[in-house]
């Protein structure tokens, strides 16, 4: 009776060791099982997506440029596809090309692009012997969060965050980056006032894709403090989604906060609009005085010019938001005018190829400083200044300051061989301009 109670009391400490020896074995095995098992799941997940992955990818370290659009469609034999809305030495927005990739296992699994493709490496590749980080971009990336329709990593270098969403549908890079192009030529503002429940919070400066904001905060002692934040972004085809969400709060000592990060743009408001669930934000951009938008240009003019000359031109769309055509009166061959979004005005600068003459040659117009008599095929140009009296719009064309030791007061009609290099004068000449609309 002895021995079996003796073996009943040993019973339960021989159950525990055998439960903590299984316990060791299976957490020893399973941490490297654990890892071999989400690097099968992920290569599956990257290659499920028939239609490919959206990247909203971040070069520079902190994200100090912002993020760019790219596109992947992987496969289960370890190939990708790779577009970018960023044109580099050999491609163009919306080309593709494709390379390897692998899952590898590095304290963690790790997604790599290991083999050569210029459309992601332009962003990590040095820029000569001075600059070896280049864009400061990966191409190396741990991952840290999946589902079947969001990935998330990030950088193994430079920590930025790279957000894969998979593409529902079939969707064509080149016409896709063209929205993308779109969208930000529509909203080239420098300066915008940003707002939050109605109100004024701080000018924001956009610089590359970054909104820079400095704002008064009240801290926990009830002294005010000047934050400062560069909210970096990508564009989307209808506005812009910033690199993470930014939590704005006015009081350190309330509970009051405001969370953002998605956000539709307003070509009538020129105004980005947050569309996240109960928010009130916006970012409205800063007009200068005298501010014109594209259209108001569009119309019939009196010129004015070289002393007391007049004639009638027309002044018509050629690309929206971009450039103008203008033509018709004294006008020797018609020209561009290009817009400037930002100050809302136009400008005029030298042009080469405005039409062909035969033998090899081509008219175009050079900026001249007729008081010198010089001509410029650089960076000189006239830009226009607006005033209105009485409803009638009048544009008087300035020196842009961009020619040193000179001042452009007008062009010459140019001749120029099919390479561009310059023959010599080849028609009228107009300086003092102002146009009056009619």
């Amino acid at each position: 009776m002895k021995k079996i109670l003796y073996l009943i009391l040993l019973l339960p400490f021989f159950s525990l060791q055998s439960c903590v020896e299984d316990e060791k074995d299976i957490f020893d095995a399973s941490a490297a099982e654990r890892i071999a098992a989400a690097m099968k799941e992920y290569r599956a997940t990257l290659a499920a997506a028939e239609n490919g992955w959206l990247l909203a990818y971040y070069p520079e370290k902190n994200h100090s440029i912002g993020g760019y659009n790219m596109m992947a469609k992987f496969t289960a034999e370890g190939n990708v596809t790779l577009s970018s809305e960023v044109a580099t030495r050999n491609y163009e927005a919306g080309d593709t090309l494709t390379s390897q990739y692998d899952v590898i296992s590095d304290m963690g699994p790790v997604l790599t692009f290991n083999t050569y493709n210029e459309i992601l490496h332009h962003f990590t590749e040095p820029n000569g012997s001075s600059d070896v980080d280049g864009m400061a971009g990966d191409y190396e990336f741990v991952f840290m969060e999946v589902t079947p329709g969001k990935i998330i990593l990030k950088g193994k270098k430079y920590d930025n965050k790279l957000v894969m969403i998979r593409l529902e549908e079939p969707t064509d890079p080149k016409a896709y980056y063209a929205s993308i192009a779109a969208m930000e030529e529509s909203a080239s503002f420098g300066n915008y006032f940003f707002r939050v429940n109605g109100d004024s919070v701080s000018m924001a400066v956009l610089s590359d894709r970054v909104l820079n904001i400095a704002y008064e905060q009240f801290d926990e002692s009830g002294d005010v403090v000047v934050q400062e934040e560069g909210l970096a972004f990508t564009f989307t085809p209808t506005g812009i989604k910033l690199y993470e969400p930014f939590v704005y709060t006015k009081d350190l000592r309330s509970n009051s906060q405001v969370k953002m990060e998605n956000f539709d743009w307003n070509d009538e408001a020129v105004t980005f609009t947050c569309t996240d669930a109960g928010v009130d934000a916006e970012f409205e951009a800063y007009l200068p005085e005298g501010y014109r938008f594209y259209r108001d240009f569009i119309g019939t003019y009196t010129m004015k010019y070289s002393g007391n000359k007049t004639t009638e031109i027309t002044i018509s769309e050629k690309v929206n938001k971009k450039s103008f055509t203008a033509a018709g009166g004294t006008l020797d061959y018609p020209f561009e005018f290009g817009f400037d979004l930002a100050n809302g005005t136009i400008t005029l600068g030298f042009q080469k190829f405005l039409a062909e003459l035969g033998s090899n040659q081509y008219m175009g117009i050079a900026m001249w400083d007729s008081n010198k008599g010089y001509v410029t095929f650089v960076d000189g140009g006239l830009i226009g200044v607006c005033t209105e009296e009485g409803g009638q719009l009048t544009i008087n064309f300035k020196d842009n300051k961009l020619w040193p030791g000179y001042i452009v007061d007008g062009f010459i009609y140019w001749k120029f061989d099919g390479s561009g290099s310059s023959i010599g004068s080849g028609g009228g000449r107009f300086y003092e301009i102002t146009l009056t609309k009619k």
